[in-house]
């Protein structure tokens, strides 16, 4: 073994690891934004699906009662209730 004082000490690793290191990173933090963007987004659609099922539903309700109101189905309050052993349900 020799000892030369005018030898470098080198790394035995070259130096496109470093490269190869910020390139892996820098996929790794676009694929962390798209996965965390990926978890938002349904979250988000479930909400707006929600809100809009709540207000078509209403506005069905409304129309139903709308109808109701037109034809002319609502009983009236004097009316008198129907005898139910008369019609053979008592």
């Amino acid at each position: 073994m020799c000892h030369n004082s005018d030898a470098i000490l080198t790394s035995t690793l070259p130096p496109s690891v470093s490269a190869f290191q910020e390139k892996v990173m820098y996929l790794v933090h676009w694929l962390f934004i798209i996965g965390t963007i990926e978890f938002v987004c349904p979250i988000v659609q479930y909400i707006i699906w929600a809100i809009s099922m709540k207000r078509q539903i209403s506005r069905m309700s409304v129309r139903l009662f709308e109808s109701l109101i037109q034809r002319g189905h609502v009983p009236n309050r004097d009316a008198p209730i129907p005898n139910l052993e008369y019609v053979g349900l008592g």
